[in-house]
């Protein structure tokens, strides 16, 4: 049987795309993106961190990704959305120190 999110830990991905998406409006790169491409390469990305940091809902995230995908009709193999995901990532461990690491271990 699936096992339920723990609040803790949407709350920790939320906050962590959030914070991502609060960078990327800082930096003129990320202009040329549909929002939409942003909101949910930072959702892959605090996902990504979640599973390093061995959260126990891993399953269950990549589901809600996977349906969120499904309905965005987001193509998440394409160059544009994997470069965004990327300069999202490389920007978040870059400034990472200690916002980011305080969300995931709240």
């Amino acid at each position: 049987p699936d096992r339920r999110i723990e609040d803790f830990e949407l709350w920790s991905v939320l906050d962590l795309a959030t914070f991502q998406t609060e960078l990327a409006v800082r930096e003129y790169d990320f202009v040329s993106y549909a929002a939409s491409t942003i909101a949910l390469a930072a959702i892959f990305n605090a996902t990504r961190m979640m599973v390093q940091e061995r959260c126990s809902a891993n399953l269950e995230l990549k589901k809600v990704l996977q349906t969120m995908v499904k309905e965005l009709s987001i193509n998440v193999v394409s160059r544009d959305f994997m470069i965004c995901r990327d300069k999202l990532w490389v920007l978040l461990n870059t400034t990472r120190q200690p916002e980011a690491t305080r969300i995931v271990q709240q």
